[in-house]
């Protein structure tokens, strides 16, 4: 089995360069494409009620636009530190982040994608991500869960 093109699910400065690294081994073993995903939150409209009923309110975005912009800064410093290795990124706004790194892998054609695991079991699993073990369900490839530890 090879590895042409291999998604990366990028979530934390923790585990980033753990999982750049291996994901790096693999490219060079096997030739490989690498694409670095990062799945942030959407923007939720604000609601208000007023004595007309519940109306959107106009928020300022900048927040929310900043911290896109520091997510694709960082995603680019990775990539840039993957050297010889074919890296492009992509920051994506979803709520279910299982689906969208699943979507990402389709549009990408990908063999492979790297999660990090920090092991976690029962109670730790349910209210800490899970990410590792919720990529598994319908994946359309091979799933690597990198222990970080």
């Amino acid at each position: 089995m090879t590895y042409k093109n291999i998604i990366v699910a990028v979530e934390s400065d923790e585990m980033d360069e753990t999982l750049c690294s291996r994901a790096t081994r693999l490219a060079e073993l096997f030739g490989s494409k690498v694409k670095l995903v990062h799945v942030i939150e959407p923007l939720a409209p604000l609601m208000a009620s007023s004595a007309g009923g519940i109306n959107p309110v106009a928020i300022d975005s900048r927040q929310h636009t900043n911290a896109k912009k520091a997510v694709s800064l960082s995603l680019s410093k990775l990539a840039a530190s993957m050297m010889d290795t074919d890296v492009t990124t992509v920051v994506v706004e979803a709520i279910d982040v299982r689906a969208a790194i699943q979507d990402q892998a389709k549009e990408f054609s990908a063999d492979l994608i790297i999660v990090g695991s920090w092991g976690k079991t029962g109670l730790a699993l349910m209210f800490g991500g899970a990410t590792a073990s919720n990529m598994l369900k319908d994946s359309p490839c091979d799933v690597l869960a990198v222990s970080i530890n």
